[in-house]
């Protein structure tokens, strides 16, 4: 059976984006030589390539990563526990520590240490009890390839949230090890003092192996090849869907899905509820909605479980909308390269073509919503609560009047790929009509 991943580029199903990246091959032809060299030199030493960070925030524990370049024993202490030691996978580098007896509502401080490397130190805040403590986290998508941008984009990330919702789409191609180091790399000032809630992309499955090296990175559930879960921190839960699996009704996503939302019905402890999923429900963008999610009910099953804010990334644009309640959120400007189509739907109440994050407090009953630019400037902020649609102060980001359809932006984008080959082609006729008359 051809696997799923080679069938969706087969099939062209636009929630496979294939991206080629010949400067990875060169990286990974180097990386090996060097590799080599520092093998036969005997060196014993370590030193941390990813990491450290923290996801999976359960009650009373948190999953620490560290990836290190040799095969080393890692210590780490933190505050509220003992010692813990992690030694070497099979592999020998990729090190997952289990922090138990955490108390709740109270920041976690942790020092990292392996031989040869310099000790590390972060931080993480547990989830309070109840829901009167104040909840605060950032939601952001689609780095991939823009590294400069993303790094950019993170100094604005101030103070220290709760938790950091990706919304995938983190590196260029989910097969390269490299790729993933240099995302810890440059999202390591923010993931020492906050932990990750990690939404799988498109790219992420891009290459061989792509989908277990996701999972390499992340503590998911334990269930095979699946990456949808739920998440809960201070009575605000987030259900995290996986678009790059089937979720037609009948498969395990949807019962699960279906589940969770009604649960989430009856559950007056809830202060807010959130989705999280790459490809969204509603999107005026290039890619536009993920039809599936109409078509199974779960659209419907949203609207019924109160959900306050569905949160997705793909197209690369800032965009918020409400549809019948149901509010959404467009977050795909991380760094990838920005679209230019909008396609103006109905329920499309703000659009900005801009690298950005956003990010939610939930303080008592009230949420702040703030979406902000690279550089630090605000796109909007609103405040609703539950049930409630958002009421935004300021000047209203209205969406370009003209707009540009899917189809112009499609035509753009393959117009520079025709002028490019083009006048490749033109220099190739030429290389080959001079070649020729050297010969005669």
């Amino acid at each position: 059976m051809m696997p799923r991943d080679a069938a969706l580029r087969t099939l062209g199903d636009p929630r496979y984006e294939w991206a080629v990246h010949p400067r990875s091959t060169l990286l990974f032809g180097l990386l090996g030589v060097l590799g080599l060299a520092h093998a036969s030199a005997g060196s014993a030493e370590a030193q941390f390539v990813s990491g450290p960070y923290v996801d999976r925030l359960t009650e009373g524990t948190a999953t620490l990563h560290v990836r290190t370049a040799a095969p080393v024993v890692v210590h780490v202490d933190y505050e509220h526990g003992t010692t813990h030691d992690a030694r070497e996978s099979a592999e020998g580098t990729v090190h997952r520590i289990v922090l138990g007896g955490l108390p709740p509502d109270a920041r976690v401080r942790y020092r990292v240490r392996a031989p040869g490397s310099s000790e590390v130190t972060g931080s993480f805040h547990t989830a309070p009890l109840g829901s009167a403590a104040p909840v605060e986290f950032v939601a952001l998508g689609d780095c991939r390839d823009g590294t400069r941008i993303h790094g950019r984009l993170l100094t604005s990330v101030h103070g220290e949230p709760d938790f950091l919702l990706h919304l995938g789409d983190y590196v260029p191609t989910g097969g390269s090890v490299d790729e993933w180091n240099e995302f810890f790399r440059i999202a390591s000032p923010l993931l020492k003092r906050t932990a990750i809630v990690p939404v799988l992309g498109n790219h992420e499955i891009i290459a061989p192996f792509g989908r277990d090296l996701y999972r390499e990175q992340f503590a998911l559930p334990a269930r095979a090849d699946e990456a949808y879960f739920v998440f809960d921190y201070g009575g605000v839960r987030v259900l995290v869907l996986d678009s790059n699996a089937p979720l037609d009704p009948g498969t395990a996503q949807h019962a699960f899905a279906k589940r969770e939302l009604e649960r989430a019905e009856t559950d007056a402890s809830l202060r807010a509820l959130f989705v999280g999923i790459h490809h969204g429900p509603f999107s005026s963008g290039r890619h536009g909605s993920l039809e599936v999610l109409h078509t199974s009910g779960l659209v419907d099953a949203m609207r019924r479980a109160r959900v306050d804010v569905v949160f997705s990334g793909h197209d690369h644009i800032y965009e918020r909308g409400e549809s019948d309640g149901l509010k959404y959120v467009v977050t795909g400007g991380c760094g990838s390269p920005l679209y230019r189509a909008n396609a103006q739907e109905p329920y499309q109440l703000a659009f900005a073509e801009t690298h950005h994050f956003v990010r939610l407090r939930l303080d008592g009953p009230g949420i702040t919503y703030e979406a902000t630019r690279l550089g630090g400037s605000r796109i909007e902020r609103c405040t609703f609560r539950r049930g409630e649609s958002m009421r935004c102060g300021g000047r209203r980001v209205v969406p370009r009047e003209a707009g540009v359809s899917r189809t112009e932006d499609a035509i753009g984008r393959y117009a520079r790929y025709a002028i490019v080959i083009l006048i490749l082609g033109t220099v190739v006729v030429m290389l080959g009509r001079f070649s020729r008359r050297r010969t005669a």
